[in-house]
Order: C-alpha cells, then structure tokens, then sequence
C-alpha cells in the first residue's frame, strides 16, 4: 500500500512537470506579429480622402491663401491631384508646404507618415513626419495614379503618389 502512494505521487509530479514543460516550450517559439490592419486601413484611407476631397473643400487659412494669390488656380482639383500640379510646375517647396498643412495635421501622433510623388526614375519627398527606420515594427504603403490638367489645358502626368505609414 505504501508503495502504491508513491507511485501515484510520482505519476502526478511527472505529468505536471510534462505540462510545465509544455507550456515553456510554446511560449519560447511564439512570433510576435505586429498588429498592421489598422495602419493598412489608415494608409488607405489617407489616399482614398487625398484623391476624392477637393481643395475648395478645406478651410484652412493656408489654402484659402494659396488660392487668394493665384498659387491654385483650379480650387475643384483634389488634394493629390494639387500636389501633383504644383510638381509638374516646379513648385515643390509650395507643394510639401501645402501636403504638411493639410495631410499632417489629421494624423494620430502615434504614427509617422510620408507622402511622395514620382515621375519616372525621380523621387520627390513632399512631406514627412520623420524618416523611417529600421527599428519601425510595421511599414504600411499606399499608392495612387496623378495626373490632370492645368488651368491653360496642359495635361501633366501620369505621377505615382504614394503614402507610407508606420510606427
């Protein structure tokens, strides 16, 4: 009879270290995966409000004075549309001014973002929050086709926009 406790005793010690054991190993072997559907979301919905909302539609002082002195002539572009004419002109400094006054300032603080524009081979940096690293943990990219026509009926394009986020 003694023995028979022992044995029992000894079952229930090895089982529950078995379980221990268990639960050590899938701990050590699980991922960590950074939770990137909302940056995705955000990124595109970023382009999404770029491309549809027009300039006449934002009350900000800087564009309403962007629009006062001639800088945009045709107020019913969109935001990207905008951003992709003031490149084609040569204007880009005005066009990081205008993407930071608008773009910027609607973004959580808990996330970086950088908008570009490319044509071809070149790269124009319109605006940035900060640089990307590699120490970011999720970097999201959306991209959208600009092109238009300017307000003497010169068609310009077609540019690649792109928004990134991270965080």
């Amino acid at each position: 009879m003694k023995r028979r406790g022992y044995f029992f005793s000894l079952d229930a010690f090895i089982a529950s270290s078995l379980v221990v054991i268990g639960i050590l190993i899938i701990t050590l072997f699980y991922t960590y995966r950074p939770y990137d559907v909302q940056s995705t979301l955000l990124s595109q919905d970023l382009v999404d409000t770029m491309s549809s909302v027009r300039v006449i539609q934002l009350s900000d002082n800087y564009t309403r004075q962007l629009i006062r002195d001639g800088n945009i002539t045709n107020p019913y572009n969109s935001i990207f549309q905008q951003i992709g004419e003031f490149c084609y002109e040569g204007k880009n400094e005005t066009a990081k001014e205008f993407a930071e006054n608008v773009v910027i300032g609607i973004m959580p603080e808990s996330y970086n973002v950088q908008i570009t524009v490319r044509e071809g081979d070149f790269l124009m940096l319109i605006a940035s929050r900060k640089e990307a690293d590699d120490a970011s943990r999720v970097l999201v990219s959306s991209k959208a086709i600009l092109m238009g026509k300017t307000i003497d009926g010169r068609n310009w394009g077609p540019y690649e926009g792109e928004v990134r986020i991270w965080h």
